[in-house]
């Protein structure tokens, strides 16, 4: 697009965020023979009569702030990751001097400001059709369950940054991390992704003290401090690893390429679709020996977004306040443990058959089957319902998972073993639940008795 808009004597910019995307698409670029001027930071803007630039969104907003007129105006804009806010500003200056024609791309076209720009997603591939093509290879998941995580506090519709780190870092979650890895991934290479720079560090220093072959990268703080330079050397240091894993926070959740990867931890909650498939799908490029990669997911995502490489509908459409996000139901295989559409009754990957449930209708009548309702508990007080009862609320979503375990808690300990005995958990799960609902009071897990309709 780029070479056809220069040899009609058009001139083109292209932007990207990340210094990662910008250097490999600064050498397609070269590979292809086009020409291009690039300017990013530390650099002067290009003088003379360019006709292809690259450029970093943050460089050229700063120049657009100090110096307008100093920057030619394009005739195309293209820009990589456009679901992010970031290029909003630059649109908008440019579109304010004159006619430009603007091109973007995304994984994930889904953002509050994408219909004030464009009219038309031109080609919407789904992720069955890249598999298909060999462009992409399958995810099998694997969900932690985690009954707490929705009382997290937001802020501004995602999990706060703060309280999540409060909520993850506690000794079982990291011994639990590393618990799945040795099960599901051990010696293989692969990446994880946490809730912040701190949990960053401490999720690191569990992986090495545990003999694991961990690198680590993060965006930096007063405490916890990591330059460019020690970036870049650590990302070096883990390609060129054998079973490296590679622990980080808002550093390689966008863009971040490396094929040898076989297996993906998010080790975090998010409401956000985009930032999910993000981070979930960083293991998806090919490589020879690979057919899968392994998902592993300790923030109940799979509940809010489904399977990663399910089919989805995007569109240009203004958001609607309040609608809640649809995703396909998904369930966990009774055999191996991996996650799958609700619809499937076979597991692809260890052969797993579920067994189809049977509704009794009496004397032949006809009964309006309501799938969020449990057959049987219409009418009933949430008091009045057994764990199973309970259970089943939950996973149809009638109760969420936080309004269930808050009943179970108000019942106390032994309603705490009959609901991990009944779901699958260990007796240590219950035993650590006991010990903290010995540290509260009853009166501060109180629920309305409401009817179930």
């Amino acid at each position: 697009m780029a070479k056809g808009a220069y040899e009609k004597g058009k001139r083109v910019v292209l932007l990207t965020h990340r210094s990662k995307i910008f250097s490999s698409t600064l050498k397609h670029l070269s590979n292809a023979g086009i020409p291009c001027v690039d300017f990013t930071a530390g650099k002067k803007m290009p003088i003379g009569d360019w006709k292809i630039m690259l450029a970093m969104e943050r460089s050229l907003w700063n120049v657009i702030r100090k110096a307008p007129d100093s920057i030619l105006q394009p005739d195309l804009l293209l820009i990589d990751e456009i679901h992010l806010k970031n290029f909003s500003k630059i649109i908008d200056f440019f579109k304010s001097r004159s006619k430009i024609f603007i091109v973007a791309f995304s994984g994930t076209p889904k953002g509050v400001h994408l219909h004030k720009y464009f009219t038309e997603i031109i080609y919407n591939v789904d992720s069955a059709d890249l598999i298909a093509s060999g462009d992409l290879v399958k995810c099998r998941a694997y969900q932690a369950q985690d009954d707490e995580i929705d009382s997290v506090k937001k802020d501004k519709g995602d999990f706060d940054i703060k309280e999540m780190f409060r909520h993850y870092d506690k000794p079982q979650r990291y011994t639990g991390l590393l618990k799945a890895y040795n099960e599901k991934v051990k010696g293989q290479k692969g990446i994880c992704f946490c809730c912040n720079i701190e949990h960053t560090v401490k999720t690191y220093l569990a992986f090495k003290d545990a003999g694991v072959n961990a690198f680590m990268v993060h965006s930096g703080n007063k405490i916890y401090k990591m330059s460019e330079q020690e970036k870049e050397f650590m990302i070096r240091e883990y390609e060129s690893s054998s079973g490296g894993v590679m622990i980080n926070q808002g550093i390689l959740d966008t863009g971040y390429d490396h094929p040898p990867m076989k297996w993906v931890a998010v080790d975090r909650a998010t409401t956000s679709l985009q930032l999910w498939l993000q981070m979930a799908s960083r293991a998806a490029t090919p490589y020879p020996g690979k057919s899968e990669y392994i998902l592993l997911d300790f923030g109940m995502n799979h509940n809010r977004h489904g399977l990663v490489h399910q089919t989805r509908t995007w569109s240009l459409d203004p958001p609607k306040k309040n609608k809640k996000q649809q995703s396909a139901p998904v369930k966990t295989c009774g055999g191996c443990g991996a996650m799958l559409f609700a619809s499937v009754m076979k597991c692809e990957y260890c052969g797993f058959e579920f067994v189809r449930p049977e509704t009794e209708l009496k004397d032949g009548i006809m009964v309006l089957f309501e799938t969020s309702i449990p057959v049987g508990l219409k009418g009933k007080r949430m008091s009045e319902l057994s764990i199973s009862d309970l259970i089943n609320c939950q996973r149809t979503k009638k109760i969420s998972s936080h309004g269930v375990w808050r009943i179970i808690k108000y019942r106390g300990e032994e309603a705490i073993r009959e609901y991990q005995r009944t779901i699958g958990y260990s007796q240590g799960w219950a035993f650590q639940h006991i010990k903290d609902l010995q540290q509260k009071k009853k009166e501060s897990f109180r629920y309305r008795d409401l009817i179930i309709e």
